[in-house]
This record gives structure tokens, C-alpha cells and sequence, in this order.
């Protein structure tokens, strides 16, 4: 499955005067996401 980036300055938060560059993944799998979520600690 491809996954999807979209950066802070293609959803035009910049003119919000948000500048990080954070990425917002879309699509992930279930299994993904598990994955990140034990792994930053997440989740319960």
C-alpha cells in the first residue's frame, strides 16, 4: 500500500503561523500502528 505524506506547508498551516515540519501519515494498517504506538509508548 503506498503510504501518503502530507507536510505542514501542503495543508497551508504556515499561513497559521504553524512552521514545523510535521508529517501526518495517512493509511497506516492496523498492524502499523500498533507498532508505533508500542513503540513511542502509546496507546494502552
Amino acid at each position: 500500500m503506498a503510504q501518503h505524506e502530507t507536510t505542514t506547508a501542503a495543508l497551508g498551516l504556515g499561513e497559521l503561523g504553524i512552521q514545523n515540519d510535521c508529517k501526518v501519515f495517512h493509511n497506516l494498517t492496523y498492524e502499523q500502528l500498533a507498532d508505533h504506538e508500542k513503540k513511542f509508548n502509546e496507546g494502552t
